[in-house]
């Protein structure tokens, strides 16, 4: 097991800004997919490979009929991409509901259906950055 990470700041706001730049449409369910010949969409957890990626990071890109995997995960954060944010959850807490409750990446994404926007502020806020 390992020790308890620090979280890197300047790669959160790094993924905060690409979440709010509008490069990147927002998707469900998959890190980053496309339907037919549309565009490649993309969750937050997927804004955050790409990020990692364009910063220099040696991440693994595979692609497949309608998906993109980074080393090898198509729906949670590879291990890579959470080292460089140090965080040591493939679907991180990026913020607090209206009760105070914990809410991961994917809720956030999938099923309470925050905008890219909505998820940066609250992992600013969360992360204190």
């Amino acid at each position: 097991m390992k020790d308890k990470m620090e979280v890197n700041k300047d790669n959160m706001r790094l993924w905060v800004a690409d979440l709010r730049s509008g490069v990147y449409p927002q998707g469900v369910m998959a890190l980053c997919y496309r339907i037919g010949n549309s565009g490649w969409k993309h969750c937050c957890l997927g804004v955050a490979c790409k990020t990692a990626i364009n910063s220099g990071l040696e991440v693994e890109v595979r692609e497949s009929i309608g998906n993109k995997s980074f080393d090898n995960d198509e729906t949670e954060l590879p291990e890579s991409v959470m080292d460089w944010l140090g965080i040591d959850q493939q679907n991180p807490v990026v913020g607090l509901d209206a009760f105070g409750a914990e809410v991961t990446a994917m809720e956030a994404n999938d099923k309470f259906n925050w905008d890219f926007n909505q998820i940066a502020d609250a992992i600013e806020k969360y992360y204190e950055l």
